[in-house]
């Protein structure tokens, strides 16, 4: 009997000993596939970033085809490629089945949020904007009108008063030096896609061959940098592009905000997307001031009655030409510009360009991928140009030919 015993133990122990086995591959397994996971998220995400959908797709099917079906964040990357490629429906419905698993989960309620915020409007409904068959420009009246809210008409002015008086100190001063911190407003193109970009045929996004999204590092890495000197001037989110229609605009605004809490956030968009609600969204993630061009009648009648405690103006607009703005014949004007100062302007490719209307990048004097921005400022032919501008001398190739006064 006892020696029954003793090989009934050793062969529990035995079986033990195979099962703790198992469980340590198991566990090194587990610890392997996770750690695939994970590196395969964030090559999806870089995809993105470069603007490589159907590869980052790709790769996020792979993991919830074949590593793991239960992956939240690979399933919330899928959603976003969704909403990048305009499936805004089939997104909505991947944000729903991971909010059944995650009714907190914040990524997927931002972005059901702003899939919301959209207010998307099906095929076979009737649309707002009238474009013209023969020239496929939006059909508006020349003269337009304007209308602002109250806080606008009560602070803007004294907001650009201060700034004129600083520039007056400038232009007076014996030291004209290009500084970091005499920068009043840094625009970024955070992406070369526009939501009339097909019925505005002179625009320069129409000239883009492929879409274009500016890294959020360099974002992130260029408002880093402004915390640094406690930059309390204007940030925005557009160049020619619609930044409304971006996925990420919520997560600059806030991450703006947090690093550089005095900043003045500046939206401008042309209000096909816009509503009430992602109005009063923009506010709470604290916008200062957003500003609307309204292409069509309905479209200025319908904006203008929103209503908000930002800074908000809404004005009927025409859409302009700027494609042959290097062609045209050199005006030559002795008016003075401050682009370096009044507005920093950053493109979808990460070159800061001498202002919004450099859409061929003829004029670029750095790549923030690689540099930064007090970098960039600190050079010489930078710093040159910034002199001439500032007292009137117009050399560049496009600076001549320009009758703005930036």
């Amino acid at each position: 009997m006892f020696g029954i015993g003793v090989e009934l133990v050793s062969k529990k122990i035995s079986i033990l000993i195979i099962i703790v086995k198992f469980s340590i591959e198991f566990q090194v397994y587990m610890d392997v596939k996770n750690s695939l996971v994970d590196e395969l998220i964030k090559e999806s995400e870089r995809l993105i970033e470069v603007n490589k959908i159907d590869e980052a797709r790709a790769v996020l099917l792979n993991i919830l085809n074949e590593l793991d079906p239960e992956s939240i964040d690979a399933a919330n990357n899928y959603a976003v490629t969704e909403i990048l490629k305009g499936d805004f429906e089939s997104a909505e419905d991947l944000l729903r089945q991971i909010l059944d698993k995650d009714k907190f989960n914040i990524t997927a309620n931002e972005n059901l949020k702003y899939i919301k915020s959209l207010s998307v409007k099906s095929n076979n409904e009737s649309k707002e904007l009238k474009v013209s068959e023969k020239t496929t420009e939006i059909i508006v009246e020349e003269n337009s009108n304007e209308y602002e809210n109250e806080i606008y008409k009560e602070q803007f002015p004294i907001y650009s008063r201060e700034l004129v008086r600083k520039e007056n100190v400038l232009l007076e001063g014996s030291n004209s030096k290009l500084t970091i911190e005499q920068v009043r407003r840094i625009s970024f193109e955070i992406s070369n896609t526009c939501n009339l970009a097909s019925a505005h045929k002179l625009c320069p996004v129409n000239q883009c061959k492929e879409k274009i999204y500016l890294s959020s590092k360099v974002v992130e890495k260029t408002i880093d940098e402004l915390s640094q000197i406690k930059y309390n001037g204007a940030i925005s989110f557009h160049i020619y592009n619609e930044p409304l229609i971006d996925p990420r605009l919520f997560y600059f605004i806030r991450y703006a905000k947090d690093k550089c809490p005095d900043s003045k956030i500046y939206i401008l968009s042309n209000g096909q997307n816009l509503s009430q609600y992602l109005v009063e969204e923009l506010e709470y993630a604290g916008v200062w001031m957003l500003v609307v061009s309204a292409y069509s009648m309905n479209d200025f009648n319908r904006l203008k009655n929103i209503k908000t405690k930002i800074l908000f103006k809404v004005f009927k607009s025409v859409l302009d030409e700027r494609l042959n703005m290097y062609d045209i014949e050199p005006l030559n004007l002795a008016k003075n510009c401050l682009p370096f100062i009044r507005d920093l302007s950053v493109n979808c490719y990460g070159d800061l360009i001498i202002c919004c209307l450099d859409w061929k990048r003829k004029h670029s004097f750095g790549n923030l991928y690689n540099e930064t921005i007090s970098g960039i400022l600190k050079k010489d032919e930078v710093q040159s140009i910034h002199n001439e501008l500032l007292y009137g001398k117009r050399t560049l190739h496009l600076c001549r030919r320009c009758d703005w006064k930036r």
